[in-house]
């Protein structure tokens, strides 16, 4: 039974789980220190990012969502700030996040190359399902780890070209941005669609039980057997 659900319900589960998690909302405050303090100095650059972060913690505590992920959020801004105060540059906050899409893509293509998907590891120690052997199983987790490290790759080494080049920060902006929120959607999307092609087996249908017909049950009542006696077991006469 193919238990695959389809591409739409993949896509709405990804920006559900994306939304609840919260991946893309710790990258806010670092963006918007960036931004201000490019244009208005540190002093304002630094208020205007915890500011950012303040907001992002009452609205996600108003809809009662999980704060984990603004710990990334914390340590990125913290980072980013003593960066730009250390260089009195701005943009070099961002060197960290390049560091880190590239690290983390090298990891992510180390594994799909070694045949052992991160992506599929990690789906089945949350869901506690066992490693499968079903080529096509394995197959979707490995395109799966790869486009998410494809994402990240791109992502950090177009953001290093553009610093490199001495490019406007805008450009450093919306590089990653651009390239974070639609690619972890896509990416979540088909963790969602590679991980729906093997469920736990408590979750899958089972066939029901034979049940026996109405005939069978009254023979077995009445002691009948079920095959009809042979010609030599029946009574001769005379």
């Amino acid at each position: 039974m193919n238990t695959a659900t389809p591409r739409g319900a993949d896509l709405r589960a990804a920006w559900h789980s994306l939304r609840r998690t919260g991946f893309v909302v710790p990258e806010l405050p670092t963006v918007v220190f960036v931004a201000v303090a490019t244009g208005a100095g540190f002093g304002w650059g630094l208020g205007c990012g915890v500011a950012a972060l303040a907001a992002v913690v009452i609205m996600r505590i108003a809809r009662s969502m999980p704060l984990r992920t603004m710990a990334g959020g914390v340590v990125g801004l913290t980072v980013a700030t003593v960066i730009a105060r250390l260089t009195g540059v701005a943009a070099n906050g961002l060197i960290t996040d390049m560091v880190i899409d590239l690290g983390i893509s090298g990891v992510l293509l180390v594994s799909v190359l070694t045949g052992r998907p991160l992506f599929g590891s990690l789906w089945r120690g949350i869901y506690r399902i066992p490693r499968t052997a079903d080529r096509a199983t394995v197959r979707a987790y490995l395109l799966t780890t790869a486009l998410a490290g494809g994402v990240l790759l791109t992502r950090g080494l177009a953001m290093t070209a553009v610093f490199l080049a001495g490019g406007p920060v805008g450009w450093l902006l919306a590089v990653r941005i651009g390239l974070g929120p639609p690619g972890t959607l896509v990416v979540i999307a088909a963790c969602y669609a590679a991980g729906g092609l093997e469920r736990p087996v408590a979750d899958r249908p089972r066939q029901p039980a034979h049940q026996p017909s109405d005939a069978e049950s009254s023979k077995e009542q009445h002691g009948f057997p079920h095959r009809q006696p042979r010609l030599s077991q029946c009574p001769r006469g005379g």
